[in-house]
């Protein structure tokens, strides 16, 4: 190997190269040309030396850069001087919307070139280079081949053999991926993401391998779950309305009869037989959400590229061979689980496939439009049947679109309709609008239409960035994740995928326009999903957007609002009904509350799993909405639940003798004892704190919008009058009011920790010191191992109480407990809110604001020394980024979107700085905090002294 004699380089770190590619490769070629790209807007790299013969070949001096580019940067000769900066030289790209940012170096003569040495620039670039590419170019500009440089922090060599760049040194790592980067085809093709899930086989075509091994894409409106199979390949969809009878259950008193099922299959078989393979790999890359599968078979390389687009509303695959003439299988597209409940048919409109049905009891229509379009080759389609199949032979590529839709629409009266039959009268599948779809997808193409989805999904993924300190190298994500001999940097690895992995999660599975995630997100390959599918609201749903506002997906939290919009009036009914069921002296027909049990046609009530809380529990999310925004278009849309909400509670709570009031009847979610009754007594700590958390908002609600109601006099007077938290014999926070030492009534170690539901994602336990002591000490007798979701909840219940090393044993053990393969959350089964929970509680461990000013790294681990984020949100409307070494904060940035004074509460000295640099004033609080002024869309700089 060859160094700068200018510096010391330690050879301990290494990357892998970060691409799946087959074993073929063009032939040798020379190299005039050495492109670095970033997938960010700013590209610092480092130094490069070029060998050809064992000798250096010199740059000629003469550099390009893109107008994105920032830092200095160098072509180095052999003995270590700089020559030819780049930071001079002709811009060839000049609009940063078009391109990644990179910087090109012309060497001094066209050679084959034998080794390619970067290193990092320590005093221009920090101490690692992350998601920078490594190109290589012919004498014309011509892409030879790429690699990535995974979170470089010193120095790496390439050579290049048979048209492709392969790393000299295996990286120090047993479950690091070592492959050769695959030849590029066109010099467009981005850079992947830094975060990808990786497996090195594919995941067995049937129920169990879907839930455990199959991968995740999504769009909102709909999901798809890809295999990876070889010879044969599954791509199952999942669309949230499509709600269907469950032939298979007699019980006619069963809850869950009627449930999500499954919408669609599209079944590849690949012409080219069941020979042996080399270079398998499965990916999904969740930065770019982009799905991928490739292998070489019989000295031909075959890809699969998958999306599912949002702007575009189609599903899309392209496929393709590295020999022309290679592409053929045959395609069936089908509905499954026909029966009494469920029928379909298919027909053809011109070399369309489409696949209509319907599906019982709610009269629901379906329709799936399959087009395919191939370079090459021959095509036909037919219809067998209630499937479709499409044959195409000896094509160079081929394209597979797929466009969907029900006639479902999200409206009052789905919910109001009593007979289910008759809830989607009038309404029709909107088979013009899905044509259409499809129609605008085929001719966009699969590269403007790759482009215009990454562009979307990177929007709102980009946002968002941590770092805590992984070695950036690419491991199978299903060893990594079972390995119980995981290094420090490969165990940040997994934690910072899993953190991203939820946010993508949700992008996947919310967007403006669609119903919100369900239990599963938006994926079901089962007739009926477990649980139903439905929107679980005892917790289950909450969750599901806990990660939206901290971690910058505010427009996913939308369909959130949508669906208790939409059931609002039926929920009023059902506070009514309430009331009678519970013999309440006053009935009020203008009240509202909220049940457990929901689904798009549903709208459920309190029962034995939810009480009086469960109303509240549901404007958590909504409140936080306002918070973190700041919109009071968003409060104004609140304001009725709160007020209506209120009229139930005051309807519905009984006044006690000593004149508080109390929820009767009341529960703890789910909690019992074995098979005994759900434990039923008045003013449990769940509903008690959720009706405070309640009152509160209603009256903050109130003072901000000038509001007057009568109902708003006995909501002060109830308010000092809840008793939301009482500490018992034990030290513990009593779940139940009549309880003395910890776990008198119920299951001592139920998965539900709902008596601390005031203390996250509530606030009022947070109010009193002892209250945080007893949530600690109920927190450690309830214990931590239980299901995904509730060691989720634990997870974040640890870091509020500002344990990081605690909080991390969680995350840990939710990772090794509660989390398959694929890095679903389970229940078990399938269940996606732990997910959104985990990803939840590690933004919670670095940043807090529920207590009126900004907390960084509240919880901040031993093990997460150093390391830093970007873009995490807080509420006041303030936009955070910090940086930490050694265990405490260096640097912090604070944008603020509202102009409000920011308080921040911070040890030691600090310095302020302006957007212009300057000092600003600001003086430390009562509460230790620093306060100073901000502007709309100001940005300030926190420092040491």
């Amino acid at each position: 190997m060859r160094y700068p004699p200018s510096r010391s380089i330690s050879l301990a770190l290494w990357v892998s190269a970060a691409l799946c590619f087959g074993q073929g490769g063009a032939p040798a070629a020379k190299v005039k040309f050495i492109r670095l790209e970033k997938n960010e807007p700013v590209l610092n790299f480092a130094e490069v030396q070029v060998f050809s013969g064992g000798q250096n070949v010199a740059p000629k001096g003469k550099a390009a850069q893109s107008s994105t580019a920032n830092g200095g940067a160098a072509g180095k000769g052999s003995d270590g001087n700089t020559e030819g900066a780049w930071a001079k030289g002709s811009v060839i790209h000049t609009d940063p919307k078009e391109s990644n940012p990179w910087w090109e170096l012309e060497l001094a003569e066209a050679s084959v070139v034998d080794e390619i040495a970067v290193w990092n620039r320590t005093d221009c670039c920090g101490d690692r280079l992350d998601g920078v590419a490594l190109i290589a170019l012919d004498p014309n500009r011509k892409p030879l081949a790429r690699v990535s440089l995974r979170g470089v922090k010193t120095e790496i060599h390439f050579k290049l053999e048979k048209g492709a760049l392969t790393k000299m040194k295996p990286a120090n790592s047993l479950l690091s991926v070592i492959q050769r980067a695959k030849p590029l085809r066109s010099e467009a093709d981005e850079i992947p993401s830094p975060y990808l899930l990786y497996y090195d086989k594919p995941a067995p075509l049937d129920l169990k391998g879907w839930e455990f091994q199959s991968l995740p894409l999504g769009n909102g409106h709909f999901g798809v779950s890809f295999f990876g199979g070889i010879g044969e390949e599954l791509w199952q969809f999942c669309e949230k309305s499509l709600y269907t009878r469950d032939a298979t259950m007699t019980n006619e008193r069963a809850y869950d009869l009627i449930g999500l099922s499954s919408f669609a299959e599209l079944r590849l078989s690949m012409d080219h037989g069941d020979g042996a393979t080399n270079g398998y790999c499965r990916e999904l890359d969740i930065g770019r959400a982009l799905g991928r599968t490739r292998y070489e078979m019989g000295g031909t390389v075959f890809e699969r590229e998958l999306l599912a687009s949002y702007p575009a509303r189609v599903f899309a695959a392209r496929l393709t061979a590295s020999k022309a003439g290679k592409v053929s299988f045959r395609l069936r597209a089908l509905q499954p689980y026909l029966g009494p409940y469920r029928s379909a048919t298919a027909r053809l409109d011109g070399k369309d496939l489409v696949l209509e049905g319907r599906a019982q009891p709610y009269q629901l229509g379906i329709e799936i439009r399959v087009a395919v379009k191939t370079v090459g080759g021959s095509m036909e389609s037919a219809v067998e049947g209630p499937e479709g199949v499409v044959r195409v032979s000896g094509a160079d590529e081929a394209l597979i679109l797929v466009a969907l839709g029900t006639s479902y629409r999200l409206e009052s009266g789905v919910f109001t309709t009593g007979e289910k039959e008759k809830k989607l009268e009038g309404k029709a599948v909107p088979s013009e609008r899905i044509k259409a779809d499809l129609g605008a997808a085929a001719a966009l193409g699969w590269g403007e239409l790759r482009k215009r989805h990454i562009a979307d999904h990177r929007r709102l993924f980009d946002a968002a960035q941590l770092r805590l300190g992984s070695d950036g190298s690419l491991y199978l994500t299903d060893r990594l994740l079972a390995s119980e001999e995981k290094t420090p940097a490969q165990a940040r690895a997994l934690e910072e995928l899993y953190f991203q992995y939820g946010r993508y999660l949700l992008i996947a599975s919310s967007r403006k326009g669609t119903l919100p995630a369900n239990l599963q997100g938006t994926w079901n390959m089962n007739r009926k999903a477990p649980w139903t599918g439905g929107y679980w609201a005892n917790i289950n749903i909450q969750m599901n957007y806990w990660p939206a506002f901290v971690t910058g997906l505010e427009e996913t939290f939308e369909p959130y609002f949508d669906l208790f919009q939409a059931m609002f009036a039926q929920q009023q009914a059902v506070a009514a009904s309430t009331l009678r069921g519970w013999k309440r002296e006053r009935v009020v027909e203008d009240g509202w509350t909220a049940g457990t049990g929901n689904n798009p046609y549903y709208a459920g009530g309190p029962g034995s799993t939810s009480g009086s809380g469960t109303g509240p529990f549901v404007l958590l999310p909504l409140w936080d909405w306002y918070l973190f925004t700041g919109d009071k278009k968003i409060l104004e849309k609140l304001w009725p639940f709160l007020v209506a909400s209120c009229r139930f509670l005051d309807a519905a709570m009984k006044v006690q003798p000593d004149g508080l009031y109390l929820c009767d009847p009341s529960w703890s979610p789910e909690n019992k004892k074995g098979n005994e009754p759900h434990v039923n007594l008045p003013g449990t700590a769940y509903d008690q704190q959720l009706v405070y958390e309640n009152h509160r908002m209603t009256l903050e609600a109130a003072r901000l919008l000038g509001k007057d109601d009568p109902i708003l006099a006995k909501v002060r007077q109830q308010l000092s009058n809840l008793s939301p938290v009482i500490v018992g014999s034990s030290g513990q926070i009593k779940e139940f009011r009549q309880e003395q030492g910890y776990g008198e009534f119920g299951d001592p170690h139920h998965r539900h920790i709902s008596h601390l539901i005031g203390l996250y994602p509530g606030t009022v336990i947070t109010e009193k010191k002892e209250w945080l002591a007893a949530a600690r000490v109920s927190l450690e007798l309830r214990g931590d191992r239980s299901t995904g979701w509730a060691m989720a909840h634990r997870l974040n219940a640890w870091a509020r109480l500002a344990d990081g090393d605690r909080a991390l044993t969680l995350l840990q053990t939710l990772l090794a407990n509660g989390t398959m393969p694929n890095l679903w959350d389970t229940h078990p089964p399938f269940q996606i809110d732990g997910n959104f929970g985990g990803t939840s509680g590690m933004a919670e461990m670095l940043l807090q604001s529920h207590r009126g000013f900004l907390e960084l790294l509240p919880s901040l681990p031993k093990a997460w020394a150093e390391g830093s984020y970007s873009g995490f949100h807080a509420r006041g409307g303030f936009v955070v980024s910090a940086v930490w070494k050694g265990g405490a904060l260096a640097s912090a940035r604070v944008e603020s979107r509202l102009g409000l004074p920011c308080r921040l509460l911070l040890a030691g000295n600090w310095i302020v700085r302006g957007p212009g640099g300057e000092k600003i004033d600001a003086p430390v609080d009562g509460a230790r905090c620093l306060v100073f002024p901000t502007k709309p869309g100001g940005t300030y700089g926190i420092e040491r002294k």
